[in-house]
């Protein structure tokens, strides 16, 4: 998925002056910042790295980054400059960036995170670039990575139960793993097997985790979550969809005609759901996916 390769390059040092990081889980962007942390002495932490968070209510600016690039390190030393959903950054702003990759401060590590720039062309090529991603390929994987670390063995249907209530976010995943290493007798597969059920996070998380990704028109991730759901209620599913689009346009983040032609495709299959009990969820995220 990226990430492994991503933290050996760190822990070796960071020899670019420009790293580029496509990846839209949150919680995935905090352990990479805080593996940037742990390789430095601890006054050093929050000195020598920097966030710049351009989607976040309080938005930075961009003479603030570009000043700060082109300032060297404290004493000298080489800082690290986290650059935050830079596919939220305006048309003049992305400018300034393009400008400054142009000839990037040898003295700073700047690290560019973004979920998907509509023209990725426009980034130079010549720079280290990670997708990182779970997927239905590495997410067993990387449950198995984190489970080791917390000192936990699980055997292949735990690992399954865990990806299948987790949704593939990978807060949820290391949030319930911690919460079974802190408990007595995890060090076992049996022990994790008698303790994982009663601990595990409801399906309906799952839900509006499909939600999301239907409205971030995330195919691949939205399939992967309703073949998690097999066996869920069809209607509830169709319910907290619809509460999920309902919570979606007050925020605005479609057109009406888009919420209007949803709702429809969602009141027609629930009332399918009713009278026949059979209908196919996948045929309503086909529906959904046209519009």
């Amino acid at each position: 998925m990226g990430l492994k390769r991503l933290f050996r390059e760190i822990d070796r040092g960071l020899k670019s002056p420009v790293y580029i990081i496509y990846v839209e889980d949150p919680f995935l962007i905090t352990q990479i910042i805080n593996r940037l942390k742990d390789g430095l002495p601890e006054p050093e932490r929050e000195i020598a790295i920097t966030v710049y968070d351009f989607d976040s209510a309080e938005r930075p600016s961009m003479k603030d980054l570009l000043q700060d690039l082109n300032t060297p390190g404290f004493l000298g030393k080489k800082k690290t400059v986290v650059l935050k959903w830079a596919d939220r950054l305006k048309k003049t702003e992305k400018e300034d960036l393009l400008g400054y990759l142009g000839n990037p401060s040898p003295d700073v590590h700047l690290l560019i995170i973004l979920r998907q720039l509509r023209k990725t062309e426009d980034l130079p090529g010549q720079f280290p670039t990670f997708h990182i991603h779970l997927n239905r390929g590495n997410l067993y994987s990387y449950i198995r990575d984190v489970a080791s670390q917390k000192g936990l063995r699980l055997s292949e249907e735990m690992v399954k139960a865990i990806a299948i209530v987790s949704g593939g976010d990978a807060g949820l995943i290391n949030n319930e793993l911690e919460k079974l290493s802190l408990l007595e007798g995890t060090s076992s597969d049996k022990d994790s097997r008698k303790i994982l059920k009663p601990h595990l996070l409801s399906q309906p998380s799952n839900v509006f985790s499909l939600a999301e990704a239907i409205l971030r028109r995330d195919k691949q991730r939205a399939f992967q979550l309703l073949y998690m759901l097999s066996d869920y209620d069809p209607s509830q599913v169709v319910g907290a969809l619809n509460w999920a689009f309902k919570e979606s346009l007050k925020k605005g983040e479609h057109s009406q005609d888009f919420y209007r032609q949803a709702f429809q495709i969602l009141l027609e299959a629930d009332l399918n759901i009713k009278n026949t009990r059979k209908y196919p969820l996948e045929h309503l995220l086909f529906r959904l996916f046209l519009l």
